[in-house]
C-alpha cells in the first residue's frame, strides 16, 4: 500500500469520514489535518480517477478544492472520459523553417508540446482566428458557486474562495480566449476542475468568449478536446 493510501485510510478513520458522509452527503476537510499524516500538495490533486487512494474507490468518492486550506469529499463525479478517434487520420503540420528552439524529436515536457502546437498553427487553426498566448501559471480561482453531480444522481451545491488553480495556456484571439490543459500521454479521462476552476475565473475577467480545451501529445499526435461548460 502506498503512502498516500495509507495515510487517507487512517485519515478516515480518525475523523469518521465515510460515516459522516453518509450522513451528510459530504464531508470538509482542512490541510492542517491532512497534515499529521503527509504534505495536502500530496495527498489532494488525482489527475485521472485511477490514481485515487483505494479509500475513495472503494466508496465512490471523490476530492475538491474549496480554497487554500480546505477540501470537499463526497460522491461527486468529476472526471470526464475521453474518446480518441482512432481512425481520423491527422493532419500534417511543419515547423516554421525559421524556428531553432523546438525539437519535434524531443518534446519533453507539456509545456515544450504546446509550444510547438502554437508555432506549427495548431491552435490559430482549431480557433479560427490567429491567437496570442498571454497567460500560463498559477492564480487565484477568486469566488465561484456552482453545482456538481453526484453519483447518486443529485446535484450539490459548492462554494469555492481563492483555491490555487494553474493554466498550461491561454490563448487569446480577436474574439476568444482559449485555456489549455495539457497531458503528456494518451488518457482515459482527467480531472474536469482542472478546465472548470479557470474557464469561470476567465469568465469573469474577459468579455471574450473562453473556451475550454483538453489537450495531450504522444507518438506524434497532437489530440484536442473543446468542451462547453453549459452552465455558469
Amino acid at each position: 500500500m502506498t503512502k498516500t493510501n495509507k495515510a487517507w485510510e487512517k485519515l478516515f478513520n480518525s475523523f469518521s469520514i465515510i460515516e459522516k458522509i453518509l450522513t451528510e452527503g459530504f464531508y470538509v476537510i482542512e490541510a492542517k489535518d491532512i497534515r499529521k499524516e503527509r504534505e495536502p500538495r500530496l495527498m489532494a490533486k488525482f489527475d485521472h480517477e485511477e490514481n485515487l487512494p483505494e479509500v475513495f474507490k472503494q466508496n465512490d468518492l471523490s476530492i475538491l478544492p474549496i480554497t487554500r486550506s480546505k477540501y470537499i469529499l463526497g460522491n461527486f463525479k468529476v472526471y470526464q472520459k475521453i474518446h480518441y478517434k482512432m481512425t481520423k487520420d491527422p493532419k500534417i503540420v511543419y515547423l516554421p523553417k525559421d524556428i531553432t528552439t523546438i525539437d519535434t524529436t524531443n518534446l519533453y515536457s507539456e509545456s515544450a508540446a504546446l509550444h510547438c502546437a502554437f508555432v506549427t498553427g495548431m491552435i490559430d487553426d482549431l480557433i479560427g482566428e490567429k491567437t496570442i498566448q498571454t497567460v500560463s501559471g498559477r492564480m487565484s480561482s477568486k469566488t465561484i458557486d456552482f453545482e456538481v453531480a453526484t453519483r447518486n444522481g443529485t446535484m450539490k451545491k459548492i462554494k469555492v474562495e481563492n483555491s490555487q488553480i494553474e493554466i498550461d495556456g491561454g490563448y487569446e484571439s480577436k474574439e476568444h480566449f482559449c485555456i489549455i490543459e495539457a497531458k503528456k500521454e494518451t488518457v482515459e479521462d482527467f480531472l474536469i476542475r482542472q478546465l472548470y476552476y479557470p474557464y469561470r475565473l476567465w469568465n469573469q475577467k474577459t468579455r471574450k468568449k473562453v473556451i475550454p480545451i483538453f489537450f495531450t501529445y504522444s507518438n506524434d499526435i497532437f489530440s484536442f478536446f473543446v468542451f462547453k461548460f453549459d452552465e455558469l
